[in-house]
């Protein structure tokens, strides 16, 4: 496939418009055969790419207009032809009549004098044998040049968490689905962000169900290292497996090691939680993707609740507040945050922790209430510690 010179990409954010050429390519007007573009906004810039040969071994074009919203004729100066800056967009700018170019793909980048709405791409091809069959009609945005020979594609992306496919093709970012080509042209770019280092990033499929991991070309092994190549198996693991009781603990803190499975099965807990419960940086309050999650992260989102699974006793509260289950619970200094369970007597409630740490002398806020610094819990009782 023919690649955009280097330093531009397909807008994240605009549609691609794809029209099958038929032959003859021809019209009435200026025998050009018109095709009508719907969901384009105003461009500057445009990316034209023509895609397979009826039966040649080289695409032919005798004519292409950009058509502006009064009928007018655009005119426009090839950036890129066959996505090259040198030599062939030289060629193609002072093409008379015919452009020929060998193999099945052709991209054009193309500079409008300023930003129009163009409403129809007009094309003409003599040579029915080498007509395109298709048209793909896209804005172009000038981005961050990278190098493609590292760069991500829709083909590398793989799916963990119990599908090995993405039957959607979409993936959610920041609130939008984009489709695969579309967040693999935003990380080449820069225009999304990749963590430094890692060659990989991680996003939540638009069902909900999929953690996709987009990856370098040379990062495969290194990211399916990171996330594991069975993570079906350790999800299985991270959600049934029992947690351990008093008779089974280790004393000595040396002889605590965790096991193989086990890390398999907390690297799925990760994964798994981290997109379905929207975990933020305990320093940052950055919203995390998995393979930015760091210890601290794992503290204060997994640790912290999982060492109290009965909940603690939050006493010495301010009496006269009003105190019900389920009302939220939560403590600013800290970040920590949790639901009532119960409501023990007029000063103490049992809390669910969701994350962090509750701590003594700190003010708690119960669905609002307390947010004047008033409410700090005088004692604090843990229930059902895992220690």
């Amino acid at each position: 496939m023919a690649q955009p010179p280097q330093g531009w990409i397909t807008c994240v954010k605009c549609a691609v418009e794809v029209h099958s050429v038929p032959v003859p390519c021809e019209g009435a007007d200026e025998k050009i055969r018109r095709f009508k573009l719907d969901g384009l906004e105003k461009m500057r810039h445009v990316f034209i790419r023509f895609s397979g040969i009826y039966n040649s071994h080289y695409i032919g074009i005798n004519q292409l207009k950009l058509i502006g919203s009064e009928g007018q004729h655009i005119p426009y100066k090839i950036l890129a032809a066959d996505g090259d800056t040198g030599g062939k967009r030289e060629a193609a700018q002072n093409y008379s009549g015919w452009w020929a170019v060998t193999g099945k793909e052709d991209l054009w980048l193309l500079e409008l004098e300023e930003e129009q709405h163009v409403t129809h791409v007009g094309m003409h091809c003599a040579n029915t044998s080498a007509t395109p069959k298709e048209l793909h009609i896209s804005d172009a945005c000038e981005g961050i040049a990278c190098d493609l020979s590292k760069a991500c594609s829709a083909e590398q992306v793989f799916g963990l968490g119990g599908e090995g496919e993405i039957p959607d093709r979409k993936v959610n970012v920041l609130g939008t689905a984009m489709s695969l080509e579309d967040v693999a042209a935003g990380l080449n770019s820069g225009l999304i962000a990749c963590p430094q280092g890692k060659g990989f990033r991680c996003f939540l499929s638009a069902s909900g169900r999929t953690a996709c991991v987009f990856h370098e070309r040379s990062a495969a092994a290194k990211a399916r290292r990171h996330f594991g190549r069975h993570l079906e198996i350790s999800a299985e693991q991270a959600q049934h497996k029992p947690l351990p009781n008093s008779s089974s603990l280790v004393e000595e803190p040396e002889r605590r090691a965790m096991t193989l499975a086990e890390l398999h099965a907390l690297r799925a807990a990760i994964v798994t939680r981290c997109f379905a419960e929207r975990w933020l940086d305990c320093r940052t309050k950055a919203e995390l993707t998995p393979e930015e999650v760091n210890l601290y992260n794992l503290n204060f989102h997994h640790i912290c609740p999982f060492t109290v699974p009965d909940g603690i006793l939050l006493m010495g509260l301010q009496e006269g507040v009003t105190y019900a289950e389920g009302q939220e619970v939560s403590q600013i200094e800290t970040s920590a945050k949790g639901v009532v369970k119960e409501v023990v007597c007029a000063d103490c409630i049992k809390v669910t922790v969701q994350q962090g740490q509750f701590q003594l002398h700190k003010n708690v806020i119960v669905d609002g209430q307390g947010s004047e610094g008033d409410n700090p819990p005088r004692r604090l009782q843990l229930q059902g510690a895992h220690l």
